[in-house]
């Protein structure tokens, strides 16, 4: 089950939307409630995990690994 919720900093929480099967990815389910563009309109920023990477602008994710490349010497 993916339930969508938007806390605010402190934790306290300020929505929740309705569940949607567990197989549906985070950012669909975003998508899909309107959570981004609802918090882009009241110009509410968004901090999220990995899973919301190219949510657009709006949101703010944790920088991607970099990859080691696999011929790089040392």
């Amino acid at each position: 089950m993916n339930v969508p919720l938007v806390t605010d900093p402190d934790g306290r929480l300020l929505s929740i939307s309705p569940a949607l099967p567990g197989r549906a990815h985070d950012l669909t389910a975003a998508r899909s409630h309107r959570i981004i563009r609802i918090c882009e309109r009241q110009g509410i920023p968004i901090l999220a995990d990995r899973a919301y990477l190219g949510a657009g602008p709006w949101v703010t994710t944790p920088l991607r690994p970099r990859l080691r490349s696999a011929l790089s010497c040392g």
